[in-house]
């Protein structure tokens, strides 16, 4: 009796062992049906790119029309200041019901964008009534390259009339395409202190 009772609770757990794993690799779970997108969608091949000031930004917009009508529309972009389209003026596009079509887009970008720095791009399909109906955005990162001259015009330091104090000034100068903080430290004797002359806050000395 006891070996039939364990024999029974055996097969009771390998079934429902069997029960969870048909639960849990279901095949609705497995590969998960897509969900379907309606009306008329707006893609970027490449939602975020990065991007050298010195060349032109190029992406691909896909216009997925999942209705069961042609659609007709132009585009109308949003772009940063003294950014530059590349043909696109306004032309006039169609796409037939269930059709996609794939356009180009080329920007000249400022010369003076900003390094380390992320711009938006916003497409807007808008229709032959000029109504806004779909837009899309592309983010443009902008590659830093960072660039700094210093300077010290003067050279040598003198102590006058018995004083204990002197001072010099640093030149520096940012070049690249990005804002950023600077640290200074300097390398002195151990019996010189250096101080901010405007805040005299001691500056960090390196050994």
């Amino acid at each position: 009796m006891f070996e039939r009772t364990i024999h029974i609770e055996i097969k009771i757990l390998l079934l429902s062992a069997l029960l969870l794993m048909a639960v849990k690799f279901s095949p609705a779970q497995i590969n998960p049906a897509p969900a379907k997108r309606f009306g008329i969608i707006p893609v970027f091949i490449k939602n975020n790119t990065k991007q050298d000031v010195n060349e032109v930004a190029s992406n691909v917009l896909r216009v997925i029309n999942n209705t069961d009508k042609p659609v007709n529309f132009h585009l109308r972009f949003s772009i940063p200041g003294e950014w530059q389209m590349l043909n696109q003026g306004n032309r006039n596009y169609s796409v037939a019901a269930g059709d996609s079509v794939f356009l180009p887009v080329r920007i000249v970008l400022d010369k003076k964008a900003k390094g380390n720095t992320n711009y938006i791009i916003t497409i807007f399909l808008v229709s032959d009534k000029e109504v806004q109906f779909a837009s899309q955005n592309w983010y443009v990162g902008i590659v830093s390259r960072p660039q700094w001259d210093a300077n010290i015009p003067l050279k040598k330091l003198f102590f006058v009339n018995n004083s204990d104090s002197s001072g010099f000034s640093v030149h520096l100068q940012n070049s690249g395409n990005t804002d950023e903080l600077l640290r200074l430290s300097f390398n002195a004797d151990h019996r010189i202190e250096i101080f901010d002359a405007k805040s005299h806050a001691p500056f960090t000395q390196t050994q």
